[in-house]
């Protein structure tokens, strides 16, 4: 969709996480649901219309944030539901040495697309070939491993199965894109979405890819729990 785009991003939120959690969240209603499972806009390669496409994209552009649009995702996200089962996926790490795959130590840790710097997050893909995609540019040596992640026990937020005319969707359809096919845009927008839904209490959140037809399991603050997951040693690519 054409539009003007004139100018960088500069995301400065002017209402609190805590705060537009706290007055969305009152009456909250926790949903489980299958990752995986049947609804509407399940088809990988997610799709947002109408309403939903507008009102992110507002979102995503706001000059100094919106508290409006943001204390919407907050009240949206009682509505999302959990991931349940054990999920095997991969992760590849560049690296001129073997490493053991794991996230990087908190004060090691750079801004990326679901984190702020200092925010220990552990990226993850359902596939091999995926995780490969996630890791574009990157050169050098690479080094891959396996992870079974029980998913019921972590809380996770599952954006894959949501409707494609819900706002949620369409807030996830922009975190996705910004910086890689968004113009002038960065990752101020994702992070910040990806902080409200920390600050909602999930422990992590399954999203699609936006290289291809894929999830990505995303896990906040995996501290040392991520030992507990690997199912196969580390091997070069």
């Amino acid at each position: 969709m054409p539009a003007d785009r004139s100018g960088t991003i500069a995301f400065v939120p002017n209402i609190g996480i805590g705060q537009a959690v706290h007055a969305a969240t009152a009456s909250c209603v926790v949903h489980v649901h299958m990752a995986g499972e049947g609804g509407a806009g399940n088809a990988n390669g997610r799709n947002v219309h109408g309403a939903a496409y507008a009102d992110s994209r507002s979102w995503c552009y706001a000059p100094g944030g919106s508290p409006d649009h943001e204390r919407r995702f907050c009240s949206d996200l009682c509505g999302v539901k959990r991931a349940t089962g054990t999920m095997r996926v991969f992760r590849i790490v560049a690296h001129k040495d073997p490493v053991d795959c794991g996230p990087p130590p908190k004060p090691a840790t750079v801004g990326d697309r679901y984190n702020l710097a200092g925010e220990m997050v552990l990226y993850l893909s359902e596939t091999e070939e995926s995780a490969r995609i996630e890791l574009e540019g990157k050169t050098g040596p690479k080094w891959v491993r396996e992870f079974d992640v029980p998913l019921d026990l972590l809380n996770i937020a599952d954006f894959v199965n949501v409707g494609e005319r819900e706002f949620v969707n369409g807030a996830f359809w922009y975190a996705e894109r910004v910086k890689r096919f968004e113009p002038d845009t960065t990752y101020e927008f994702s992070q910040r979405v990806a902080g409200l839904v920390r600050a909602h209490g999930f422990g992590g959140m399954l999203v699609r890819g936006a290289l291809g037809e894929y999830l990505n399991l995303v896990i906040f603050e995996p501290a040392t729990r991520w030992k507990d997951w690997i199912a196969s040693p580390v091997r070069a690519l």
